[in-house]
């Protein structure tokens, strides 16, 4: 039976979550969130700051009581999405899945704007903030993290665990030496970053799944170690890059040239989140940078590598989803995706989290008469997001809706057939 995909999942953890928001907090109530100290952050205190996060950590602790996959180790959720692929596909151990990073760490710093140079702040000024520190000072900053995790009504066992992690984390970062280089490594991102990594060592569950490495432009150091060619490619720990321009960076920024040039050069797929939602929640987030998301703003970069004679592949995540206005589907975005298609052949688009059987009969009848977007339209599920978005729906009914037996005018079985299987693959390169 030939390998089934999901395009398209993620298999964090509410640990990563509260790890990296605790750290945010932290870092903030010493005036040092995102961490430069220049005019390229926001002016925000602690208590601003924590206003921001303390809304999405209020949201993560209802999330903790439905008890859904995001409590689950990474492991443990990679299983559960395979064996709900195999499930639906018929194929014991057949199926396989990309599985995407996020890096969340500069939701609340500065964006970055088209053309324009980040001020990075490197893993020697991390050292130096954190050694600088008193024990008090230390002790005094765990306090107000531990109370705001409280205040938020985080249960007293993970209030503990969070602010012990976080403890260790800073206590590591403070015995290394000043002038070590590397990429600014914060806890939740750089403990999920080696989950994967070793996951992908697994001899039976690393063959059936392909990471891609968040690249947040503001992380100083991550585009270099990514150009350094150890860690994103064909037989290593992460298969292609993820992007996520609403928390804040624009694709056409300076910083992100490089990256463009060598996944172009390496055929290296890149997945885009390509939707206005997203995380985190709009409600939660005061900011509203979906725009920098939108398909037009690749256009210049997609039409730089034509002219060089290359294809830049990229999936634009979710097709493009839009909120629907006064009930009616808007498929703007969609329509400059199937565009996109026509013009430049790496251009790809994903299914992913339309949780709803009206939305994937809105995007297919919008796109599936379009011979090239039959060929590099991909199947996805958003897993373990999916969750959070659709009134805890499950896996299965998540794939029945993509199933004509079960919603008519949606896929066929050779359709089906099509966009997880041959479709991801000439995605996968």
């Amino acid at each position: 039976m030939p390998r089934r995909y999901d395009a398209h999942s993620h298999i964090f953890n509410v640990f990563y979550l509260l790890d990296e928001y605790a750290f945010m907090a932290f870092m903030a109530f010493f005036g040092n969130y995102p961490g430069t100290g220049q005019t390229q952050a926001r002016e925000l205190h602690a208590d601003s700051v924590f206003g921001d996060i303390g809304q999405v950590l209020k949201w993560i602790v209802k999330v903790i009581e439905t008890g859904v996959a995001l409590m689950g180790a990474e492991g443990v959720n990679l299983q559960t999405t395979l064996s709900a692929a195999d499930s639906a596909w018929g194929g014991a151990n057949q199926s396989a899945t990309i599985v995407l990073m996020m890096d969340i760490y500069f939701t609340y710093a500065q964006p970055l704007l088209a053309d324009e140079p980040w001020h990075q702040f490197s893993m020697k000024s991390l050292s130096n903030q954190l050694a600088v520190l008193q024990p008090s000072d230390i002790q005094l900053g765990l306090r107000h993290v531990q109370t705001r995790l409280q205040d938020v009504g985080l249960n007293p066992d993970l209030v503990a665990k969070t602010t012990a992690r976080l403890n260790g984390f800073i206590q590591a970062r403070r015995l290394i030496h000043a002038d070590e280089a590397g990429f600014f490594k914060t806890p939740g991102f750089w403990a999920h970053m080696e989950a994967l990594r070793l996951l992908k060592l697994d001899p039976i569950l690393g063959p059936r799944f392909y990471p891609f490495l968040a690249v947040d432009p503001r992380r100083t150091g991550i585009i270099d170690e990514v150009l350094k060619g150890e860690l994103v490619g064909k037989n290593l720990p992460f298969r292609g890059i993820k992007l996520y321009p609403m928390l804040g960076y624009h694709p056409q920024c300076a910083a992100l040239e490089s990256l463009f040039d060598w996944c172009a050069a390496n055929a290296i797929p890149i997945t885009v989140h390509c939707e206005e939602p997203g995380f985190p929640p709009p409600y939660l987030f005061a900011q509203n940078y979906s725009g920098l998301g939108a398909p037009k703003n690749y256009i210049p970069i997609l039409e730089k590598y034509k002219k060089l004679g290359r294809d830049l592949r990229i999936n634009f995540a979710h097709f493009g989803y839009q909120n629907p206005v006064n009930g009616v589907p808007v498929t703007d975005w969609t329509n400059d995706i199937v565009q996109l298609m026509q013009d430049y052949d790496g251009v790809f688009a994903d299914f992913a989290c339309t949780n709803q059987k009206a939305d994937i009969l809105t995007i297919k009848n919008s796109v599936w008469a379009n011979q090239k977007a039959k060929e590099r339209t991909l199947f996805g599920t958003d897993f373990d997001v999916e969750y959070l978005s659709s009134g805890n729906q499950d896996l299965a009914n998540y794939y029945a809706n993509f199933d004509e037996a079960n919603n008519p005018g949606a896929f066929t079985a050779v359709e089906l057939a099509q966009i997880s299987g041959d479709n991801v693959e000439r995605f996968l390169g």
